[in-house]
């Protein structure tokens, strides 16, 4: 049951049938305030009261019938900061409405009319700060609370030159990631070179896969763009061996959405582009970084830069189309590097301003040969360590192997901040030209044997099917952010618990791996 749930008691069983006026200042119904809500809105009220003549009152064995979910739930007219949230009754047997917000929000609105389905309520919210929310609709009555209608979101207008509503404007944000961008170094027989969202858009088709069914196309190659990519909506459907006979591959599973998140990756939307494309673009005016800025715990500032690559080309057959990697600074607000990270393989690694390697305020990463996980650090050529990448994780299996065997060296250069970079946003607001951030499917075809191998943190990777976009690499998109923060933007589907595919957990860090080896 949902926390506010907890704390409505159903209205009383006299509840008449009559005719009902709308009366202004006249609240028909209770509700609490969390310190985020005020209530000035026009209520319906009954111009009867229980007892009069011509005003039945409704059969109690009626109000303790389970009640089913509102219907045709919107949010509208956002006029500064408050919302009009709008729905639809869907039975005769309601006593009042919830209106159910993330982040908790709840406000009780008195039914007026159970006689008719398909009556009309709304509501004014005022909604306390910039930040997206998401409402749903509840009917109640004396046997409890019904289901929960669909969600609807919303969010005021951001504040000047903050289009991504995170707190820091946008123009400090982009001066911060030309800053700090990084120095990577790729090795020098790189074959899968990086490349630019809009040119593998343009060689790329969005299709959908259905295990043990044919697969669907939906946008043809050299059609893809940023904007239709985000506004696809795809009926799943009945896959062998949970299916009969007459009815196996029939679209009669949920409708998905392609900026929808599904945790099924073989049920899901992706890009699939010729074989002739997976060696990037060798021009290196083309390829383009992407920054995520965000605040982070002690008043503290993220800063991201996801590198694309259109093929991962790992050891044997652990490849895949693909492929998102990053490097990370935590700087202090006066701008001091507190902590640096690099993702590799599933996993980030912290390290210390003084494990790193600069070029001036420009950190170095090494992005491995063929695979692209990024590292901070090569060996120096040796007899045995020749070109091997220096990692300070523990070894765990086929996921220690990888790093054995990962090739690092200062071959070609990429001065990243000399070239383009991109300020992608939040996944709910992103940058002007960067929508594709939204787009939950992935990021190359689905492999024949996407097998998922553990690594240190339990995120399993499919090593043979594209990944998700840097939005939805699990919880690698709000590495050191606060758990307020996380709070504010996780909670999509108003379960009431916290997505963590937006919040980071710890990362692997040096001195949790020296504690770990000597224990």
């Amino acid at each position: 049951m949902d926390w506010a749930e907890k704390s409505l008691k159903p209205h009383t069983n006299n509840v008449c049938f009559c005719k009902y006026h709308l009366s202004a200042g006249k609240l028909a119904a209770a509700f609490f305030f969390i310190g985020l809500i005020t209530a000035q809105q026009v209520s319906a009220v009954p111009n009867c009261l229980p007892g009069e003549p011509n005003c039945p009152t409704v059969p109690e064995k009626v109000l303790n019938k389970p009640i089913g979910p509102p219907s045709r739930v919107r949010a509208t007219s956002v006029v500064g900061n408050s919302v009009n949230v709008e729905w639809v009754d869907s039975t005769t047997n309601e006593t009042a409405f919830i209106v159910i917000g993330s982040p908790r929000i709840s406000k009780q609105i008195a039914s007026h009319s159970q006689r008719n389905i398909g009556s009309s309520y709304s509501t004014v919210i005022k909604l306390p700060s910039v930040q997206r929310y998401c409402f749903r609709v509840v009917a109640l009555n004396n046997a409890g609370t019904g289901r929960k209608s669909n969600s609807v979101c919303v969010a005021p207008a951001p504040p000047p030159n903050d289009v991504d509503r995170d707190g820091i404007a946008d123009f400090t944000e982009m001066e911060l990631l030309r800053r700090f961008a990084p120095m990577v170094w790729l090795h020098s027989t790189e074959t899968s070179f990086p490349v630019n969202v809009e040119w593998l858009l343009s060689v790329s088709r969005l299709r959908f896969s259905h295990p043990g069914c044919s697969d669907h196309e939906l946008i043809p190659q050299g059609k893809v763009t940023a904007d239709n990519l985000i506004n696809q909506f795809h009926r799943n459907v009945n896959s062998p061996p949970f299916c009969k006979p007459w009815n196996c591959c029939d679209h009669e599973g949920p409708i998905l959405s392609s900026k929808q998140y599904t945790a099924e990756p073989k049920k899901s939307f992706f890009l699939q582009y010729p074989d002739s494309t997976h060696g990037g673009l060798t021009n290196r005016d083309e390829w383009a970084i992407y920054g995520h800025v965000y605040p982070a715990f002690n008043n503290q500032i993220a800063l991201q830069y996801w590198q694309l690559y259109a093929y991962n080309d790992s050891i044997q057959s652990f490849n895949h189309e693909g492929d998102w990697e990053y490097s990370a600074i935590l700087i202090k607000r006066d701008g001091t590097p507190q902590r640096f990270a690099h993702f590799r393989h599933g996993r980030v690694v912290e390290n210390r301003p003084d494990e790193i390697e600069l070029a001036g305020e420009h950190h170095i990463t090494f992005s491995a040969k063929g695979s692209h996980g990024q590292y901070a650090r090569a060996h120096e050529s040796t007899a045995v360590l020749t070109e091997t990448c220096v990692d300070e994780s523990v070894s765990d299996g086929l996921q220690g192997d990888l790093i054995a065997r990962d090739k690092c060296e200062k071959g070609i250069g990429w001065a990243t901040w000399e070239g383009t970079i991109v300020n992608v946003g939040e996944r709910h607001f992103p940058m002007p030209g960067a929508k594709w951030i939204q787009y939950s499917g992935l990021w190359g075809e689905i492999g024949a044997a996407a097998i998922s191998v553990p690594v240190v943190d339990k995120t399993p990777i499919a090593f043979t099917s594209g990944p998700p976009g840097p939005a939805y690499q699990d919880s690698r998109w709000r590495l050191w952010a606060t758990s307020e923060i996380c709070a504010n933007s996780a909670d999509d589907d108003l379960d009431g618990e916290v997505d963590e595919r937006n919040c980071a957990p710890p990362a692997v860090t040096f001195d949790k791996i020296k504690t770990s080896i000597q224990h």
